[in-house]
Formats: structure tokens, sequence, C-alpha cells
């Protein structure tokens, strides 16, 4: 089997492995930074009434008068004053007021709040009995009609999903479940890691190193980072150079483990006893080495359905591939890809971006090699520390790798290169890892061949078939987003190369580009089973051709090839 690229080899680790499903529910203090297993809606809207976002008093917006001032005050009846947590619904008729105070349920026929610090206090008092002994307020200043008014629903509306499953469940996620009321979450089971390190030179540390051994650096760095990740660590072990006692130890773990690590014994030495074990493990073997530096030799296998990935005993070599290939195989585990499906792109990709290089690399181009860097506003530098497969010191300060093509080199500095992003949770942060793809499919056609009514149909019948459906329209003359007048279109003349509008509903967002990629439609709509296109024409994406009126749209025709395109039969 020869050598191949990383994403090739990630992406058979993707298509082989089986996600883990098990599940369990959890007080919300005690998720705390674990992955979520189902979406979560509101039940409520949040607020779930209209309220006072501050101490003053509530009135009728029609009583406000613009010149109000101390030397000619606004002067208003105050009938009732209101708490948050009251309970209490007193109601606001023309020229009366309310006094309130935050977080208060704004009283009926009230639809403006004065600041208290715009008044003279008021007259009125609440007396210890909870009675309110009525009196009046000045108001020096009134608001405009409708200020400090917040509304129901204004922070989201019942129903809303606020939080989805394989979404890492930080402080804030933590915080918007309780605000929907849920005491306890359900959260994805952590993930059971083996880490096994080979090689008789070595020794735990704590003990006196006896001439010729090394202490153990693989088998902590490889458990560390499982830990840091939010997974856990079921075995770690050191193994001898002996294939059989090695394979008694992996097949044990094997059957209590989600995923086996192993460093060292790799290569083609005397004592690199990998191939032997996964010969005795009857091993699936899914690629047999990476054509990248550092970590040529790195192997993947598959043994009664669970992943066993192989890596370097080099330290540098061996962390640099645990980056590059952990994550991915995590997300993999706990069903955030899907590349299974053959109608799909099976190619995965790291999460990338460019930067600037400070410094120059001076060696000259070979095959693809990956460099330990530091990346931070916008530039790149290398991490501290040497860089060969042996040493592990540059890794105390690196946050990504820099990842240099096949025959590139030297590069002077300030150029820009591509990096890869490998600190835990990258991939669900660059590559939507916690969305599964959508699937897209294309209608197209000339003008007036009845593309939109033909996706009006589609949308319908996918719908009812549960299918989530997000419609893209590609204009082949270009158009205008934004109308003359409007905030946006201001801010684009301005020189705002995107412009975005939110409501409590909808969001729609506009950037100049000459080309956009399928992960960037993807993630306009990252909860769409399915993405449909109107026009396309000259896409590679699969299409049902209209070519009305020479041949009018066959909707059952378009909907059998949707539905064979996400590998499912019509009910």
């Amino acid at each position: 089997m020869n050598r191949m690229m990383p994403e090739e080899a990630v992406s058979r680790f993707l298509t082989a492995i089986s996600p883990v499903t098990e599940t369990e529910m959890l007080p919300l203090l005690s998720a705390v930074g674990r992955y979520c297993a189902g979406d979560y809606a509101a039940v409520y809207p949040q607020p779930p009434f209209d309220r006072s976002p501050l101490d003053g008093y509530a009135l009728c917006g029609s009583d406000c008068i613009r010149d109000a001032a101390e030397d000619r005050p606004l002067v208003l009846p105050v009938t009732e004053c209101v708490f948050a947590g009251d309970g209490r619904s007193p109601t606001v008729s023309p020229g009366t007021a309310v006094r309130i105070m935050t977080g208060a349920p704004l009283p009926a026929g009230a639809d403006t709040v004065v600041r208290q610090e715009d008044t003279d206090g008021g007259e009125g008092r609440r007396e210890k009995d909870g009675s309110y002994t009525p009196g009046t307020v000045r108001i020096f200043r009134c608001p405009e009609s409708g200020a400090n008014h917040v509304y129901a629903g204004e922070d989201y509306q019942r129903g809303a999903v606020l939080v989805h499953r394989g979404e890492k469940l930080g402080a804030a996620r933590i915080a918007l479940l309780a605000s929907m009321g849920y005491a306890e979450v359900s959260v994805l089971r952590k993930l059971r890691v083996s880490v096994f390190s080979t090689g008789s030179e070595l020794t735990a540390p704590g003990t006196a190193l006896s001439p010729g051994k090394i202490y153990d650096l693989n088998s902590f760095a490889a458990a560390a980072y499982v830990t840091e990740c939010g997974e856990e660590v079921c075995v770690a072990k050191r193994l001898p150079d002996e294939a059989e006692k090695a394979a008694e130890e992996i097949r044990r773990a094997l059957s209590v483990s989600d995923l086996v690590i192993t460093t060292g014994g790799v290569s083609v030495g005397a004592k690199d006893i990998m191939p032997k074990v996964l010969e005795l493990l009857d091993a699936e073997c899914l690629f047999d080495g990476i054509a990248i530096k550092p970590g040529m030799p790195t192997k993947g296998a598959l043994c009664k359905g669970k992943p066993l990935l192989c890596l370097s005993g080099n330290p540098g070599a061996a962390y640099t591939h645990l980056l590059l290939f952990g994550q991915a195989l995590f997300s993999g585990l706990h069903g955030f890809y899907e590349l299974a499906d053959q109608n799909r792109s099976t190619e995965f990709e790291f999460p990338a971006r460019r930067a600037k290089l400070m410094e120059r690399i001076t060696k000259p181009g070979g095959c693809r090699r990956l460099l330990r860097a530091h990346y931070e506003d916008g530039v790149v530098r290398f991490s501290s520390g040497q860089y060969s497969s042996g040493v592990f010191s540059g890794f105390s300060d690196c946050n990504c790798l820099i990842d240099i093509p096949e025959g590139v080199g030297p590069l002077p500095a300030g150029v820009e290169v591509k990096i890869l992003m490998t600190g835990h949770g990258a991939q669900a942060a660059e590559n939507g890892a916690v969305r599964r793809t959508p699937v897209f499919f294309a209608v197209s056609g000339y003008k007036n061949s009845g593309k939109t009514t033909l996706l009006e149909k589609l949308v319908a019948r996918l719908s009812a078939e549960g299918i989530k459906t997000a419609c893209i329209k590609h204009d082949g003359h270009d158009f205008v987003p934004d109308v003359p007048g409007t905030d946006s279109d201001r801010l684009r003349r301005a020189g705002a190369y995107g412009t975005a509008v939110f409501s409590t509903k909808r969001f729609m967002a506009a950037k100049e580009t000459e080309q956009i990629t399928e992960r960037e439609l993807a993630a306009l709509f990252p909860e769409a089973d399915l993405i449909l296109l109107e026009g396309f024409k000259d896409s590679a994406y699969p299409k049902y051709v209209c070519r009305y009126p020479e041949e009018k749209p066959d909707e059952d025709r378009a909907f059998s090839m949707i539905m064979e395109h996400l590998g499912r039969r019509p009910d």
C-alpha cells in the first residue's frame, strides 16, 4: 500500500468507523465541557413578557411631550408600583404612569418607560404591607414613544433552537439552557481511548534512568492530549518490543476502548513490531505510511470495527500526527462527520487559513512538510525550540502547523502560507464539524423555464418527508442586495465588503466575492439536510434541467433524483 496524503488517510478512517451513540443526562453544571447530544429549543420566548430594562415610570407614549424640561415638566399621577417578580398586572391609562423597576413586566396600556434619572423621583411610595400610596411624578425629559421597551421574544422566540447537537457546552451555552428552563442536558458519552508506547528503552517518569534508557514522553503526550480534548483515557501502558505481548495487550484494550493510539515500532527496523502486531490482531490496514514529513511511517488500521492509529516513536513526529489526526478521529467517532455517502465528497479537509510568514524558510523544496508554528493576528512564526522529528520542545507554544506543499521552498519572509489549525476543537470551529455536510442539488434552466415553480413543489414534498431544505439562488447577471437609502447600502458605499441584517425571524448576508466554495455555501445553512440551488447551470452539482416550453418540468423525476442523491427512497 503506497503512502497517501493525510487528508485521504483521515477520510479512510472516517468512512470506516462507526460513531459512538451512547448518551447520558447530566445536571447543567456537570455538563460543562461535554458535547451536547441533541438540539435544544426554547420552550418560552425570552423574555416571556414585555418588560422594562431600567428603573423609571411606565406610561403611554402619546403622553410624551418634546419640550419637557425642569422648568416645564410633564406631571402625571402615579397609580401603582411594580417590581420584578411581583406577579402584579397593573394597567396604565392615558394621562397616568406606573412606577416600574428593572425587569418588571410592562403594564398593560404602557409602551414607553421614562428613566428615573429624568424625573424628580416621584412622590408615591410602596408601603411595608405591599400597598402603594399614590402620588405624582415630574418628568423633565421625555423619550421617544416606545423607548426603553424590551419586547417579549426580543432575545429569542419560542421554538428557536439555541443549542445544537455536537456543540461543546461552555459557559454561554450552559447559560442559554438555563434561560430556557432546562435543569439537565443530554450529552454524548466521552470517548474511551487507550494509549500505548512501545520500546524496551522506555522508563516511567519518577524512577532513576538506567544506562541506555529514556523517559517515556510519548504516552504522556498522547494521554494528556486525549484528556485536553475532553475524552477519557481508559488504558495507558508501555509495551516491550515483543509483538505477541503487545498484540495481547492491545487486544484486551480494544474490548473497552473506542480508539487505540500507539507510538513507536512502525518503521522497518528489527524491533519495529507494529506491522507484526497488526497482523496478529487480524487488523484491516487502512493506510501504511503518510506522504508528509515528519511522521511518514504513520499507519492506520481497523480491528473489530475499532480504529487503531499507529504513530512514529520519534516524539516530534508522533505529536505532529496526533495533532493532525486526533481531533478528526474524535469528531468522527462522535458522529460529527458523515463521509460514508458515496454521492458526497469524501475528501476530508483540515481546518486551515492563510497567514503571513514572519521568517524565511531556507530549506529547498522536497516532499510536503509540516512545521510547528504559532499563529496570531494574521501572522505566523516558527515555534521556539528545534524541529527535528526526535525533538519535542518546539511544541511548547505551537498552535498551528505550516503546510509546505511538495516542491515548494525556500520561501522568503512576508509571503502568505497555508497553516493547519491544531487546537483541540479546531475541526469543530473551522469545518462546522458539529453539523453534517448538506447535500447539494441544482435546478437549472433558461429564464421563465419554470425553475422557481418546480422548486416550490419540490420543497413542499421534501418538507413532508422530514427533509430540512434550504434554497440558494444564483444570478448570472449580478444583483444589488442593498436598496438605496437603507443602512446596509450606506455601509456598503462607505467601503464595507459585506453586510448582514438580522431580525428575530431571519438573517440575510451579502459580500463581494468572485467565487464561493461549497463549504461557504453549507455554512449559510448548517442545519440543512439538503440545499437546493436555483441556477448554477455551469456547476458540477447534480442537477435537473428545466427545458420549458419545449418540455414541461417533470416534478416526479426531479424529486426522485433528489431522493436518490440523498440516499433515501420516498415512503
